[in-house]
């Protein structure tokens, strides 16, 4: 969906397994020349819990190094909304990815600088969703 030229959809599902959904992901973001700084297992965590079985998630935090710095010269605490976390979770045989969508945040007070910043990731990151989706989609047309 696309409000006032932006991209506001913060969702996407990939209908391909956990493990090679995460691999087609972080080809995609290194196609945009995105960088992932830092990655979390999410159910790895949760295992040492009492109780607590999830199904594979990862959390990907996800910046352009040239971005960051430029959030960074102009407010220092522009880092706290860089990078930008991706979310992807196993969702039976497909795969739920999800990531901040600064529509979203734009009426709060954030630090100079860091909007435009946030925005130029977020548009990496959709863009980066949309080749594989449209791959998805090719796959299914040639299948037919």
């Amino acid at each position: 969906m696309v409000r006032n030229g932006e991209t506001i959809e913060n969702r996407r599902e990939i209908a391909a397994p956990f493990e090679t959904a995460l691999k087609v992901i972080r080809s995609a973001l290194f196609h945009e020349d995105l960088r992932i700084s830092r990655e979390f297992d999410v159910a790895d965590i949760a295992r040492g819990q009492p109780g607590m079985n999830l199904a594979p998630c990862r959390i990907l935090c996800v910046d352009s190094p040239l971005l960051l710095l430029e959030a960074m010269a102009l407010d220092p605490s522009a880092a706290v909304f860089l990078p930008l976390h991706i979310v992807i979770s196993a969702d039976g045989p497909s795969t739920q990815v999800y990531w901040l969508n600064p529509a979203s945040i734009q009426s709060k007070r954030l630090p100079a600088g860091a909007m435009l910043p946030l925005r130029a990731v977020q548009a990496r990151i959709v863009k980066a969703m949309e080749k594989i989706s449209l791959n998805e989609e090719n796959r299914l047309e040639m299948s037919r």
